[in-house]
């Protein structure tokens, strides 16, 4: 066995260097041509680059919400939800808004637990960096 220290030259010290032509066919919004030719941009222009693929986190979190029937059942995996951009921090702001968006007066929000699948209200806080949300939004008349 010969063991090899990182300077003796057998391995390169940095990648290989990508040419600065679009050779790899990526479309130039993909984030994988940006990756792969920003290299040598700042942060402030890398960052520019995705201005139109994601919003930035002053805009809020979307929210996608589904509303549940009569019996609080709620098919949302054959059923397209609803969505919004939401820039409040509470629970109480958050269901204010699904009240406006529903028209729905006294309503439960609930999130579906990623374990079982069953559905728990939403009472203490919203989740933490404006990450998206998946809601269903129960009225209390539900059986």
């Amino acid at each position: 066995i010969q063991v090899q220290s990182p300077g003796s030259g057998l391995r390169p010290s940095a990648p290989p260097a990508v040419p600065h032509g679009d050779s790899l066919n990526f479309e130039p919004t993909s984030p994988s041509a940006v990756s792969a030719n920003s290299g040598h941009f700042s942060r402030q222009e890398s960052s520019d680059s995705y201005v139109g693929s994601s919003p930035p986190k002053s805009e809020g979190r979307t929210i996608y919400y589904h509303v549940a029937d009569e019996n609080g059942e709620v098919d949302d995996e054959a059923v397209e939800g609803y969505s919004f951009s939401f820039k409040g921090n509470g629970v109480d702001e958050l269901t204010h808004k699904l009240k406006e968006e529903t028209g729905l007066e006294d309503v439960v929000v609930c999130t579906r637990s990623p374990l079982n699948g069953k559905l728990f209200p939403l009472r203490l806080q919203l989740p933490p960096n404006n990450s998206d949300m998946h809601v269903v939004v129960v009225p209390l008349a539900s059986k």
